[in-house]
């Protein structure tokens, strides 16, 4: 590992969970140029990136990146399913005065979480090996939210792209490095609730990952959260539609419909496979149908509340990277969704 404390300007790269660099090496290593080339400034991997290191050791790295005063952001290379056993060793002291904005997704919920609860913002979305190593570039739509993460101002309007794509070609292929997967057109959101404007601070993730999260009783209660935009996204190993509609029914009864300002739900990465597993046609009437259905749950408590179905956060390609713990605005006059981006 290059010692970061010798870069002038740098953005770190760590594996929280998946160590997906070593299942993908040529892919890692063009996410890495990619970094260079497309956002100007040196990637310096750490121990966790290319070697198996404990939940302590992987969250040391997390620690030491939010130390150095050059590092721009922390990009962690991908999700995996174990980020919650590292929680216990993230140094609150170090993490609440950082100002090093920290970039993941998916099972990463489980750390944006942790510096949403201390007061931190993150932002969701990016992982190097996911959406910035594979297919013949970056998306611009991801290039674009990344870059503003570097710049901390402005804002994004979450445009809906016109065609995205669920699994990417398996990383052991030479064609993963120039090719991306099969894509769909993507469907119109859908909008629902009272159209009126909302703005306030973000917290969600990954279903899955807040699965794990209310068992460790880490989730913060429906007063934690009023006035906050919610946003939620699927993970590919899909839980079935049956077992979506109940974790919102759960949150429903819990109390959150009537306390958040407004919700925001990621297009479901739903798909056909093809031949083999690693091709899959994503499938938008099958996502549609559900997100229809989980309008409907969370009108059953709130139907005055605003909210917006199938934006493009989470797993899929393109995808917005979005504050965690930051500000976004659900405009339901106009029907636009827009992304803050501030300094961390």
């Amino acid at each position: 590992m290059t010692r970061p404390d010798i870069i002038r300007r740098h953005i770190a790269v760590v594996a929280p969970s998946l160590q997906a660099a070593l299942i993908g090496p040529a892919v890692h290593k063009q996410a890495m140029r990619r970094i260079g080339s497309e956002f100007g400034f040196p990637p310096v991997e750490y121990q966790s990136v290319r070697e198996p290191l404990s939940a302590q050791q992987r969250a040391n790295d997390i620690n030491s990146a939010s130390k150095q005063r050059n590092c721009k952001a922390i990009f962690a290379v991908a999700g995996g399913n174990d980020s919650i056993t590292l929680l216990k060793y993230l140094d609150r002291n170090v993490l609440a005065t950082s100002r090093t904005p920290f970039v993941g997704y998916s099972d990463n919920t489980a750390i944006h979480n942790f510096l949403w609860k201390i007061g931190r913002t993150s932002y969701y979305g990016g992982s190097t090996q996911i959406q910035l190593g594979p297919g013949p570039s970056i998306d611009p739509i991801q290039s674009g939210s990344i870059k503003k993460v570097l710049e901390g101002k402005g804002y994004l309007e979450l445009l809906k792209p016109s065609h995205y794509e669920v699994r990417g070609i398996d990383w052991h292929s030479p064609l993963a490095l120039t090719e991306g997967g099969l894509r769909s057109p993507y469907p119109e959101y859908l909008w629902a609730g009272e159209p009126k404007i909302t703005k306030g601070r973000s917290w969600g993730g990954c279903v899955q990952t807040l699965l794990q999260l209310a068992v460790m009783n880490e989730l913060p209660t429906p007063l934690q959260l009023r006035g906050a935009i919610l946003f939620l996204e699927l993970s590919d190993e899909h839980l079935g539609d049956g077992n979506v509609l109940k974790l919102v029914r759960a949150f429903g009864e819990a109390g959150y419909f009537n306390a958040v300002g407004a919700v925001l739900f990621g297009l479901p990465p739903h798909s056909i496979s093809q031949e083999t597993a690693q091709l899959a046609v994503p499938n938008p009437s099958a996502a549609t149908k559900l997100l229809s259905a989980v309008s409907s749950e969370i009108g059953k408590y709130n139907d005055e509340l605003p909210r917006v179905l199938g934006v493009p956060i989470g797993h899929l390609r393109p995808q917005y990277v979005i504050p965690y713990g930051g500000t976004i605005e659900v405009d339901g006059v106009n029907k636009t969704v827009r992304a803050y981006y501030e300094a961390c």
